[in-house]
C-alpha cells in the first residue's frame, strides 16, 4: 500500500483577509517567514538553548514534530547575531578610527598655530 505524499502541498488559509500559507513539509525557518506561512513560535526555545550553554543537545521528539524546524530557526538567529557582532565591530573600529584621525588633525592645527604664533 503506498501512502500519499503530503510534504509539497501548500494549502492556503483565509484569515482576517489576509491568504496565509499552511506549509506541510517545509523545514526552512527563513522560507517560511519570507513567505509569511504559518507556524508555532517557539523562539522562547532559543533562550534555553543559550541558558542551558551545553557543548552537545539531544532533541528527542517524534519524526513530523519540527526538530529540523528549530534547529533552522537557531541557526537563523545566531546568523543574525553574528552579523549584529561584526557590524557593532566594525561600528567601533570606525568611531575609534574617527575619532584618532580627529585628535591628530586638531593636534596638527594646534601645532601649525603654536609655530606660527610670534614670540
Amino acid at each position: 500500500m503506498k501512502i500519499a505524499r503530503t510534504e509539497n502541498v501548500l494549502e492556503r488559509i483565509e484569515g482576517m483577509g489576509v491568504k496565509r500559507i499552511l506549509p506541510i513539509g517545509n523545514d526552512d525557518f527563513r522560507k517560511l517567514r519570507e513567505n509569511e506561512s504559518y507556524y508555532v513560535d517557539k523562539t522562547l526555545m532559543i533562550k534555553d538553548f543559550i541558558e542551558m550553554q551545553d557543548e552537545v543537545t539531544l532533541i528527542a521528539r517524534p519524526r513530523r514534530f519540527g526538530k529540523t524546524l528549530n534547529v533552522t530557526m537557531l541557526k537563523e538567529f545566531l546568523i543574525l547575531k553574528r552579523i549584529a557582532e561584526i557590524f557593532l565591530m566594525v561600528w567601533q573600529l570606525w568611531i575609534r578610527n574617527t575619532r584618532m584621525r580627529l585628535i591628530q588633525d586638531l593636534s596638527f592645527i594646534l601645532h601649525l598655530k603654536i609655530l606660527k604664533e610670534p614670540r
